[in-house]
């Protein structure tokens, strides 16, 4: 009878986390339990022909180059190996393990790798490997070291995949410093040599979390141990500045890879184009496409796209029109992205005819509108106040195969609530709830401040608890639109009870929101709370800004307390601050009553060029 042990790592608490192995039992301490579940099943092997044989191991060296199409087919071909006698090599079940790991069932490789230790199937160190791998790929980088301590035991040697897969792990869990430190000591102490592959990996990891200067360091460093750097590695480098908006330094290290007998590939132009693009500089990304060109690097649809939805994302419809006329010329054919860019630019500008013509001749050119082209339209006619079209077409989606999105229920949403129709709306909202579409902190927002615009108020403040109700909390943003309308609607007791609730609900007030409430009280003529408020705001860690400034200081004018003026006027004097068109006006209207003479003439002298030049 053969034994197939099902081992499963819990913690105390009784949670499952991962499938595990007799192996481990010696690696994580007393801090994890096992459970171990025993079974009987008839023990058959087979003794195959070798004939069979070679026909097994040619099926998996055929899956390890091509993959599986399915988990079950992998398993399947398991089981056939581990009943044939004599068992196929190491080498063979390695192979498999690898194409299951590059289907990302990291979790059933490893209770494969268990079945294997328990059928003392011996290992090799590319074995081991793979099994870091999926330890990483489930967050468990300290796993896989533990998984590192059996390579010595072993008598193997790690080699600078290995590492570099512990120093992924590490990236993979939000831990750029681990693996930067992990590298620097394995240099340090030479226990490997870095190759292409741990650069890239480590500059990769390093780009997405912001530390692009460290990337930058690091390429530089290759050279201290006469390491060329690659082209992927400066393509990488290169995307990310441009992210980040710094097209210049991307440029620069375009230069540099000249100097490497690098050639730039279309990735990098890529990159460097929607750099540009984002950045505005339209001249210098149409110098970079025909520099493109100059080298014999055809632009692919990627580049074309990218220009397009730059453009028309910029009102530039026409120029986005010449681009694709460039791109039908030069044999690339217009994919969804490419029609829903300019129909975005269209709708943007409003022309909703032109937006309608891209929208038919995508369907002309035999291509599916998407549900983002469907939002696209939707949004456009709602802009355009013309409600009912949009109707028409979020009921054609579904027809289409289709299924509209948050994204799509909120656009109708605020459609609809702009032109006052409140009770389709709350009949979308509860159609959208009715189909399994989970409304965000934008819908709940939209319905907010579509509800409070239309007077219905009770609606509004029922929003806040259906949310509350569906577990989702409030942000502040969400709270500053109800405060500012309750003060609109008189609702002066109800305005300040929810902002006084904020702290137990473990929100803190930001300047716009103490902005709002304290222009809420001047409005009330509640001047003397509304300074209260005020000076609590530095306390609160939430200093004010230029406008909470200008509102207080016109609410100290209305009341004639030129002395409180001329102390907020001197701060905002300190603070660089000006004082805007309205309180101008007050204080010109003020100084023709009290002549050139006054003190308060001689501040505003200060204050009023400050402000000219800040609105020239």
């Amino acid at each position: 009878m053969q034994r197939i042990i099902t081992c499963v790592l819990i913690s105390r608490k009784g949670k499952n986390l991962l499938p595990s192995f007799p192996l481990l039992s010696s690696m994580v301490g007393d801090k994890l339990l096992f459970h171990t579940q025993i079974s009987t099943t008839p023990f058959a092997p087979d003794v195959v022909s070798t004939r069979n044989r070679t026909q097994i191991q040619k099926l998996v060296s055929e899956k390890y180059k091509l993959g599986f199409d399915n988990l079950d087919d992998a398993l399947s071909l398991f089981s056939r190996m581990v009943r044939i006698r004599p068992l196929p090599s190491v080498i063979n079940f390695t192979r498999l393990l690898q194409a299951i790991a590059k289907m990302k069932h990291y979790s059933t490789v490893i209770s494969l790798i268990k079945e294997i230790f328990v059928l003392d199937i011996p290992v090799n160190e590319y074995t081991l490997s793979i099994l870091i791998n999926c330890f990483c790929r489930l967050n468990r980088v300290d796993y896989g070291f533990a998984i590192l301590g059996r390579f010595f035991k072993l008598g193997y040697t790690p080699n600078a995949t290995t590492f570099t897969t512990l120093i992924n792990g590490f990236i993979l869990q939000d831990k750029t410093d681990k693996a930067v430190e992990l590298f620097t000591k394995l240099i340090k102490e030479g226990d490997f040599k870095p190759d292409e592959f741990t650069y890239g990996t480590i500059i990769n990891g390093l780009c997405k979390t912001g530390n692009t200067t460290m990337a930058i360091r690091l390429l530089r460093s290759m050279q201290k141990w006469k390491f060329k750097p690659c082209l992927v590695m400066y393509n990488i480098i290169i995307d990310s500045l441009c992210k980040d908006g710094n097209a210049d330094h991307a440029l620069s290290l375009l230069s540099e890879t000249r100097k490497w007998d690098i050639m730039p590939n279309v990735v990098t132009y890529n990159s460097l184009i929607y750099g540009l693009c984002n950045s505005g500089r339209w001249r210098d990304a149409k110098r970079m496409l025909r520099d493109m060109t100059e080298q014999n690097i055809c632009p692919n649809i990627v580049t074309f796209n990218m220009l397009v939805d730059a453009l028309c994302k910029r009102g530039m419809t026409k120029d986005a029109e010449g681009i694709l006329e460039i791109m039908i010329l030069r044999g690339e054919k217009p994919d969804i992205f490419t029609h829903n860019a300019l129909m975005d630019g269209y709708c943007l500008q409003g022309r909703m005819d032109k937006a309608q013509e891209v929208f038919q001749s995508m369907v002309d050119r035999g291509l599916e509108p998407d549900t983002r082209s469907y939002n696209i339209l939707i949004n456009g006619y709602c802009n355009k106040m013309n409600i009912d079209e949009a109707m028409q077409l979020f009921r054609e989606i579904p027809l289409k195969g289709l299924k509209p999105t948050t994204e799509t229920y909120t656009t109708l949403l605020k459609g609809l609530l702009r032109v006052g129709r409140c009770g389709a709306a709350e009949n979308i909202f509860l159609e959208m709830l009715s189909k399994g579409q989970h409304p965000d902190i934008l819908t709940y927002s939209v319905l907010l401040d579509g509800f409070f615009k239309n007077k219905k108020i009770d609606k509004a403040i029922d929003v806040i608890h259906w949310m509350e109700d569906r577990g989702i909390v409030p942000d502040i943003v969400v709270y500053n639109i109800a405060i500012d309308n309750m003060w609109k609607a008189g609702k002066l007791e109800d305005a300040w009870k929810l902002f006084s609730s904020l702290p137990s609900k473990g929100l803190k007030p930001d300047v716009k929101l103490y902005t709002t409430m304290i222009r809420g009280l001047c409005n009330e003529a509640l001047v003397d709370e509304a300074e209260d408020l005020f000076l609590r705001m530095d306390t609160d860690g939430c200093s004010p800004d230029e406008f909470t400034y200008n509102i207080i200081v016109r609410a100290f004018l209305d009341k004639g307390d030129i002395h409180k003026v001329m102390i907020l006027l001197q701060e905002m004097i300190n603070k660089n601050f000006s004082p805007d068109a309205c309180t101008i006006h007050v204080l010109v209207n003020l100084l023709s009553v009290d002549g050139e003479d006054c003190e308060l003439f001689k501040m505003i002298q200060k204050l009023v060029p400050r402000e000219k030049k800040t609105t020239s």
